[in-house]
């Protein structure tokens, strides 16, 4: 093969811990909340530049709770805050090892794809002389449309 990125193998055994490992994650975190990406849109957003400032009005809420109104949830919005931040690395490891996953199942995609490039090179190569090519020939070519030849005609020069 031309080209090998990723050689590995997962046992079934290995597949089913990883479910259980994800599913386990669920278990421990049964509050997750899936949000629709319009959902998402619609929603203004932690990040670095305001935690800081979310992060001085949990201490404001602590230092002087006579300040606010009964109907404010000072402890839920700590709750919240804490739960940022303890997400926040958690979110960064998940991200990680997606990003790993993915590629890694590109570059078998790729490997796989590219091999099979060379397979359809070899049935082409010997269509004519064993038998039973010719139907796998066709099968594979569907894959592999020919442009018309008005198609592959270049304009002419003006």
């Amino acid at each position: 093969m031309a080209q090998n990125l990723i050689s590995g193998k997962l046992t079934e055994e290995n597949i089913t811990q990883i479910k259980n490992t994800f599913a386990s994650i669920k278990t421990i975190i049964p509050f997750l909340k899936p949000l629709a990406d319009k959902d998402k849109k619609g929603l203004i957003r932690l990040g670095d530049y305001y935690e800081p400032l979310v992060k001085d009005g949990c201490n404001i809420t602590e230092q002087y709770p006579s300040i606010f109104p009964g109907t404010f949830n000072a402890a839920e919005y700590k709750s919240d805050y804490e739960l940022y931040c303890v997400l926040k690395p958690i979110v960064a490891i998940g991200k990680e090892i997606l990003s790993a996953i993915e590629d890694t199942m590109i570059a078998a995609g790729s490997d796989a794809l590219m091999a099979t490039f060379e397979v359809y090179g070899y049935v082409q190569s010997n269509i004519g002389e064993i038998a039973g090519l010719q139907e796998t020939a066709g099968r594979m070519a569907e894959y592999f449309p020919r442009k018309s030849k008005k198609e592959n005609k270049e304009t002419p020069a003006q």
